[in-house]
């Protein structure tokens, strides 16, 4: 059934996308003429199994009747997107289109919005024969809020006497035919609430119906004046049924006095409720206008008692005393021979947001009979989709889907592909774990030898920064001179023996001891010696920090140093950067762009990682799959509820009809999405930027005697943890940015991710089996 009203919703989708030069009205209609059989063959066919479920005592009755509903409003979907083709080639004030499928009608026709005053009333009957319709009493007043004058609103309504939500668990209190009525509008269905004037919906009682409730229909006979009692007749009725007492006397010219009381039996001095029968000609009796048919007035012989005022919530005896006028015949001694017929009515309509039939917004009215059931509504919303804040995600039965693990034969697709997802994640972890060896041993700073012209008082911390594009690294020895104020210190080589330097997006750094300080600094020479195999080198920038009065200077080259690439050269001199130069949009774009894509970016980051950065790669392709996997179960859980809303209506901005594309159901489910999504994987990552390494334990040498090389050396990592390396746009970077959190947190962050991975898989695998 799934399977069958997903492919007869793909050919509705179908038919409406057809060109008008191609298929004409009449073909069209032939063709959605048998597209609805197929439609109303699927609703007969969910309808059976779900009564069939249940009548049958079983722990997979859940899952049965979940499929029967998934397959119901998928048909009803496709029955919308068939009739808005059909609606949309149709001439307003056509002779209605009606398809006949079996004892299923349904008719669609157009009417225009500017509507004559005088013919506001309106019926609306699928076929000539139909005893099920709606009547309208004032169709100017409900359309005038929603179709503007000079266009044509669409009309759909049918009947059937199948309950196709027998999937509900409110199924069995329908005793009624089914039938609907909507109004559509530039592809849309029209959201009717709040009426001022409700809408007539009369329906045909089914004798047939499992919980029908029965018409006690009794025969009596009033008490002679001389014994001063009354006949009385018992019947039971729950909250919410309206009563209805039809007394037929069978002598004429005579009246009765009706008493009705719950509970206990009448008398003509303790009742709840009493009236005389027949009603009185100039009472302001209930009429019903049918426009050119005519009018329906209630039956004067008809005694009815609202639904409102039968609020108790549970069932009740009642007790009716019957007696004849005795007024009328001045004392006459007789009896009455009659018949009365009591029977109960109650109106329903199906809540598709609640999935069960509801009474709320309608009330059963006076003019129903034995055969029809008349009900009174401030809405239309039996079978429309409308403004949800909330929308619920597919139903799933748990237990009933764990059963598929034992039937992995039958649907192994969804085990396929997250067991293929999990084996790539382990091939990625394999790398980013190798990866992060190689990014450990570029960390730390190379302590230089100095200028050797004294005791070494003064440390610089020299931050040099490689491009990024392609090539950009080199093999040959750089050398680096500091121009300052009050002297320079160089030349000096910028090499490490223990890693390698100068790589593409590197940050190379290393601490310069100086015999005295050079005051502010104002250039940097730099060069290389244009040897090894790849020697050109692209220098982004070199920062300089003197780490004992902490002053920062920048020294932008971003430029080639190369005999083959820019102007030839191998060396430059390179300025200190201004604050406007800092500050230039070519350089601050340029240089947040690369820290977005290298470091910020969740996917391209797991590529790019800084090697100073404490999230390393594994824990980046970590949070990788954690995000995939909760995206695809929000993708699953609401798979095909976007096919349930209509498109919104044009919006007239300055003269011109803009359609949005999706509709507010769509934006509520991309919401609800990044809900469920990004709350638990952005606490995930912002653990994992923001924890602190675990310190390890160091052996204190318990020698007093300290050389000038060792307390240098001593000095200078003192300096190193005290300032953490630069990134790329010169900002302190590593758990000193911004708050810091303890290093056991980082088992919280892992906890998370593989709370949310195991979740994620798990019901996405649950859902897979739950569809089938």
């Amino acid at each position: 059934q799934e399977s069958a009203a997903q492919l007869a919703l793909q050919m509705s989708n179908t038919l409406g996308t057809l060109d008008r030069n191609d298929v004409g009205p009449r073909r069209l209609e032939e063709t959605a003429g048998f597209l609805l059989k197929a439609c109303v063959n699927i609703l007969h066919a969910s309808t059976a199994s779900a009564t069939e479920t249940r009548n049958q005592s079983s722990e997979t009755n859940q899952l049965h009747l979940s499929k029967n509903k998934q397959a119901t409003k998928t048909t009803f979907n496709a029955i919308g997107k068939l009739n808005t083709a059909v609606l949309d080639r149709k001439v307003p004030d056509e002779t209605p289109t009606v398809f006949t499928v079996g004892n299923f009608n349904m008719a669609l026709q157009k009417q225009r919005c500017d509507i004559n005053p005088s013919s506001q009333s309106k019926v609306f009957r699928p076929t000539g024969q139909s005893q099920s319709f709606f009547v309208v009493s004032d169709m100017k007043v409900l359309l005038s809020d929603t179709c503007k004058t000079g266009e044509a609103v669409g009309i759909e309504h049918f009947r059937t006497p199948r309950n196709p939500y027998a999937f509900a668990n409110s199924s069995h209190e329908v005793e009624s035919e089914m039938a609907g009525l909507q109004f559509r509008w530039n592809g849309g269905s029209l959201e009717l609430r709040n009426l001022a004037s409700p809408v007539d919906i009369f329906t045909r009682q089914l004798s047939a119906a499992p919980n029908s409730s029965q018409v006690t229909t009794e025969t009596g006979t009033t008490a002679p004046f001389w014994k001063n009692a009354i006949s009385v007749h018992s019947f039971n009725t729950t909250s919410w049924r309206s009563i209805h007492i039809a007394v037929t006397p069978h002598q004429s010219n005579v009246s009765v006095r009706l008493y009705l009381r719950r509970g206990d039996q009448p008398t003509p001095n303790e009742y709840d409720e009493n009236t005389t029968l027949p009603l009185p000609v100039d009472d302001d009796l209930f009429t019903l206008s049918l426009g050119e048919i005519g009018n329906l007035t209630v039956d004067r012989w008809t005694w009815f008692i609202p639904g409102s005022d039968v609020d108790e919530p549970a069932e009740h005896m009642y007790h009716l005393g019957v007696e004849h006028v005795h007024d009328e015949y001045h004392g006459e001694n007789f009896t009455l021979n009659y018949t009365i017929q009591i029977y109960s009515t109650q109106c329903l309509y199906f809540n598709e947001e609640l999935d069960e039939f509801r009474s709320d917004g309608c009330e059963p009215g006076p003019l129903s009979s034995t055969v029809l059931s008349h009900c009174r509504c401030d809405h239309l919303t039996a079978f429309g989709s409308g403004f949800e804040f909330f929308v619920a995600p597919n139903s799933l039965n748990i237990i009933a889907a764990f059963e598929g693990f034992t039937r992995l034969d039958d649907n192994p697709v969804v085990v396929i592909t997250i067991s293929v997802v999990f084996g790539l994640y382990i091939l990625a972890i394999i790398w980013a774990r190798y990866k992060d060896k190689q990014d450990a041993k570029k960390i730390g700073a190379k302590i230089l030898p100095g200028d050797r012209k004294g005791l070494s008082h003064h440390l610089y911390q020299i931050t040099v920064l490689t491009g990024s594009r392609s090539q950009a690294a080199t093999s040959a020895r750089v050398f680096l001179k500091l121009y300052g104020e009050v002297g320079e210190s160089g030349p000096h080589a910028l090499e490490d023996q223990d890693r390698t330097m100068f790589r593409e997006g590197g940050v190379d750094t290393f601490i310069l001891p100086t015999s005295r300080h050079l005051g502010s600094l104002h250039a940097v020479h730099v060069w290389h010696d244009n040897t090894g195999p790849c020697p050109s080198w692209f220098l982004d920038k070199i920062i300089v920090r003197d780490l004992d009065k902490s002053k920062k200077d920048t020294f932008l080259c971003q430029r080639w140093l190369a005999v083959e690439e820019g102007d030839g050269s191998v060396e430059c001199t390179i300025p200190a950067a201004t604050d406007k130069e800092m500050a230039n949009l070519k350089y601050v774009f340029g240089s947040q762009t690369s820290k977005a894509f290298s470091d910020d970016h969740l996917w391209c980051s797991v590529m790019g990682r800084p090697a100073h950065s404490p999230f390393t790669r594994v824990q980046r392709v970590s949070c990788c799959l954690s995000l995939l996997l909760c995206t695809m179960i929000t993708n699953i859980m609401f798979f095909g509820r976007v096919d349930d809303f209509s498109k919104p209506p044009p919006v007239d901005i300055l003269g011109f009809e803009v359609q949005f594309p999706i509709s507010w159901g769509q934006i509520m489910i991309g919401v609800q999405s990044c809900l469920i999504i990004f709350p638990a994987n952005l606490v995930i990552v912002e653990i994992f930027r923001h924890v602190e390494p675990r310190q390890k334990r160091n052996a204190v040498s318990s020698d007093s005697s300290v050389t000038e090389e060792q307390g240098q050396v001593k000095r200078a990592k003192t300096a190193w943890t005290t300032q953490k390396e630069e990134s790329r746009d010169g900002k302190k970077t590593g758990h000193k940015q911004g708050y810091v959190l303890p290093w056991w947190c980082v088992y919280i962050a892992w906890f998370l991710v593989f709370a949310t991975c195991f979740l994620s898989a798990l019901f996405t695998v649950l859902y897979g089996f739950e569809y089938g």
